[in-house]
């Protein structure tokens, strides 16, 4: 009866080629506080012992289920979770992360008290797996904690380029499902297309201030490889954020402001890694890019960072870069 009367949660876990840290995911969702939790397990062709271990799991207990498929991608995966999830809320986990016990409940008990959509956790736990160190990391400061999902898409996700993550948010399956809200597949930084759809339909969005998740920064994941093609998913990035803008009843002037400093926030990140990685033609194409000499014409904000030095050095670049100083700006990255 207990069980009833409390919201079912379903938690999404896409999984591929991630045999060692598997268990420990699951494990973290098995060890939450809040009881009436259902476990997705998105065996997306994963070539390891991942599909064995979530075969595992789902004949030891009741509330895991699993999906095996063709590789299709994270966005794929996840996709396929949200169309079989039956719970009120959707919560995504990637399988090398760890949920902290206390996530579930304390975030529910938000999106109930305040009738959320979507209830955010300001920050995070990092573990570098290198060295095991563990650090807490915000995703945005309190003054960002715009009730309306407009006025926060327009200021923190796409001003401040922050709270891109899809992982460690409450989702209402019903604003997911109602709206087809779904990820792109086939693209990186999928998260934050996902999150403007999301926060085009949302009611109202609530703020959890402590850590929902523990991330692993580990060598050789997705956010960590240097892609060469990146550029191709900043410009569609961009034109996602077109789209929502055209739709926000806001000043256009404001508006522009916002979308050319996350474009050019992007473009000058992608452009230190090229440098890093000796990619000068990546470089100097980029500099020949109209969308990008438009924006780069215009003032931009600071964008947000837990270390501030980096927003400060993305201005520094910037301007350079008004100033046409390709070649010390290229050499500065590299250094740098």
């Amino acid at each position: 009866d207990k069980m009833v009367e409390l919201p079912l949660v379903s938690v999404v876990i896409p999984i591929y080629n991630v045999e060692k840290y598997l268990k420990d995911s699951i494990n973290s969702v098995l060890k939450q506080t809040y009881e009436n939790v259902e476990i997705i397990l998105v065996d997306d062709g994963s070539p390891d012992g991942c599909p064995a271990i979530c075969d595992e799991y789902e004949e030891n207990y009741d509330n895991v289920r699993v999906l095996h498929k063709e590789n299709g991608g994270l966005s794929d995966a996840r996709n396929c979770g949200i169309d079989m999830s039956k719970g009120e809320y959707i919560f995504f986990l990637d399988s090398d992360d760890l949920m902290l016990p206390d996530a579930i409940s304390k975030m529910l008990e938000i999106a109930k008290k305040n009738d959320n959509d979507v209830v955010l956790s300001t920050c995070y736990m990092q573990t570098a797996e290198k060295n095991n160190k563990v650090e807490l990391r915000h995703h945005f400061l309190k003054d960002s904690y715009y009730n309306n999902p407009i006025e926060f898409a327009v200021n923190v996700i796409i001003g401040a380029g922050r709270a891109w993550r899809a992982s460690g948010v409450l989702y209402s399956a019903e604003l997911v499902k109602e709206n087809k809200c779904k990820f792109p597949k086939g693209r990186i930084s999928e998260d934050i297309v996902f999150n403007l759809e999301i926060f085009q339909f949302a009611y109202r969005i609530g703020f959890y201030e402590k850590p929902s998740i523990n991330c692993l920064k580990r060598s050789g994941s997705i956010t960590t490889t240097f892609h060469k093609d990146f550029f191709d998913t900043i410009l569609y990035i961009d034109d996602k954020v077109k789209d929502f803008l055209n739709n926000a009843d806001m000043d256009e002037q404001l508006l522009n402001k916002k979308r050319n400093s996350l474009f050019c926030r992007n473009t000058i990140i992608y452009m230190a890694e090229a440098a890093k990685n000796n990619e000068k033609n990546i470089y100097a194409s980029i500099l020949k890019n109209e969308r990008f000499r438009e924006a780069m014409r215009s003032d931009i904000e600071t964008p947000y960072f837990s270390k501030r030095v980096l927003g400060f050095g993305i201005r520094v670049f910037h301007k350079m870069l008004q100033l046409h100083m390709y070649n010390l700006t290229y050499l500065l990255m590299k250094l740098i």
